[in-house]
């Protein structure tokens, strides 16, 4: 082999082997997110997102007879994987009343696997005015 040819190969294999490494460091940094300084693996935060839409709907239809709307449902960032449920009231009098419903409605779907043990869910009644009323 002349001069050439070994330079042009060692180009070619450090390119490659740069390239391998980039590759190798993006997917092991994508495998687990950091929250609130722990390593969280990002096929549980798809799963709890994913659980958590799903939550969402149970509730809206839930309370479809009702006066009450689910505003959000958020992650307690300080205690996760705790979720937060915002509900809205049309009336400052009903707030324990419609916390107790949505935990009513919460444990009629546990067994279905939407919320698991060691996820606390909150559940927070808001007034007109976006105060919370329980």
């Amino acid at each position: 082999m002349n001069k050439v040819s070994i330079v042009i190969l060692g180009i070619i294999t450090s390119f490659v082997l740069i390239g391998s490494f980039m590759v190798f460091n993006s997917q092991a940094s994508s495998e687990v997110t950091i929250v609130n300084q722990k390593e969280i693996d990002n096929e549980y935060l798809d799963d709890l997102d994913k659980r958590t839409f799903d939550l969402a709907q149970i509730i809206e239809n839930g309370l479809k007879d009702t006066t009450a709307r689910l505003n959000s449902i958020e992650y307690d960032i300080n205690h996760f994987p705790n979720r937060l449920i915002h509900i809205d009231s049309n009336s400052s009098k009903d707030g324990n009343n419609i916390e107790l419903l949505v935990q009513n409605i919460i444990q009629s779907v546990e067994d279905n696997s939407v919320i698991k043990e060691n996820e606390p869910l909150e559940i927070i009644v808001l007034n007109k005015e976006g105060k919370k009323i329980n």
